[in-house]
């Protein structure tokens, strides 16, 4: 049910182009309001469904979501 309310919360946003290119050239992370990457979106998606443990996953300090580092994550369970 979580997982749902989320994923009707993000329906319709759309891919952060800006931020991830800005966020590749710049030291720290930039997030636009209702973008997500792919894997960004997934991190969080698996965190508010509990499938991952947010205290362990550290996913709100982490700069960037790369697909390696959600497989780090995903592999912290």
């Amino acid at each position: 049910k979580t997982l749902l309310e989320f994923f009707e919360d993000t329906r319709g946003c759309s891919y952060d182009w800006i931020g991830m290119i800005f966020s590749q050239l710049l030291p720290f992370h930039i997030k636009r309001k209702n973008k997500w990457y792919c894997s960004e979106w997934i991190a969080h998606a698996l965190r508010v469904s509990r499938v991952i443990d947010w205290k362990k996953a550290r996913i709100f300090e982490r700069a960037k979501i790369s697909p390696a580092t959600l497989h780090d994550i995903i592999s912290l369970k």
